[in-house]
């Protein structure tokens, strides 16, 4: 069976809870909808004139411990979020959002597939999906200049960077997803915290789906431990491939209708061992 976990800082969501969370997300969105209608703005052109709810960098691993049909899995896990109506209903929280798409590998490996876009209502979440799913998908970074390696910390600061483009707006996140740790490209440590003292949020999700050459990767307590940050920070760990589609779908939903952790039934664990971020990776 399909697993994901999700968590706040300190903080275990159930299964059960999360589909209590999904409901209400969806019957508070379709009201919404009813009394505020979003507006219409779509064309690019028209991005940095307006003034988006929430801004959001959907920053997804293309490194070279993802498989072609891993990343083909991946992509269309995105692609389908922004047709579903989950997605949709939480949308309808705001009068816009922005949303940008990079894929990230090495220290100078990071792309921008779809730049900013202004998403008010399904017409919009359906053409972001379909410049998505138009997009060639890069078969890794290997055209000069290239170096190895998984470059977490290059990503967060490539994406932050985005945020100097666009719209105006009140809430700024980056999603980042990855199957491996930081090992080139400059501490993550750094990375992280210059990206924080902006006053950007990160969440994760965290790939840990067991591989013959690394068996026991503790992939989800490192993007706790030492990737996420700043008001209302989470990851969704994804425990089954099969699952990836899903937990992309339920993470975006979760980011987009901006809820606290705080209204969440949630179990409290204690991590044993936590991570040493300054040498993970290393």
């Amino acid at each position: 069976m399909a697993r994901t976990r999700l968590r706040w800082r300190g903080a275990v969501v159930c299964a059960p809870a999360l589909i209590v969370l999904l409901t209400w997300t969806v019957t508070q969105a379709a009201a919404g909808w009813l009394t505020n209608p979003p507006r219409p703005v779509t064309a690019q052109s028209q991005v940095a004139s307006i003034e988006a709810d929430l801004a959001l960098v959907l920053a997804v691993d293309a490194s070279a411990s993802m498989s072609r049909d891993e990343l083909g899995v991946q992509r269309q896990g995105y692609v389908a979020a922004f047709r579903h109506p989950d997605v949709i209903a939480a949308i309808a929280f705001h009068a816009a959002i922005a949303v940008a798409y990079i894929e990230w590998a090495g220290p100078n490996d990071q792309t921008v597939v779809v730049p900013w876009t202004v998403v008010a209502d399904a017409g919009d979440a359906a053409r972001f999906a379909a410049r998505l799913a138009d997009a060639p998908l890069n078969p890794r970074f290997d055209a000069p200049p290239w170096q190895t390696g998984t470059s977490i910390s290059k990503a967060l600061l490539f994406a932050a960077d985005l945020f100097s483009e666009g719209p105006k707006w009140a809430t700024r996140v980056i999603d980042i997803s990855g199957n491996g740790f930081n090992n080139s490209g400059g501490p993550l440590v750094d990375a992280r915290a210059s990206v924080l003292g902006r006053g950007i949020t990160v969440n994760g999700l965290p790939i840990v789906v067991p591989r013959p050459y690394r068996p026991e990767v503790a992939i989800d307590a490192y993007y706790e431990d030492c990737v996420i940050g700043g008001p209302g920070a989470f990851a969704l760990a994804v425990t089954d491939a099969a699952d990836l589609e899903g937990s992309i779908r339920r993470k975006i939903v979760l980011e987009i209708a901006g809820l606290p952790a705080t209204i969440l039934p949630v179990a409290q664990r204690t991590i044993e061992a936590r991570i040493d971020c300054a040498n993970a990776g290393t």
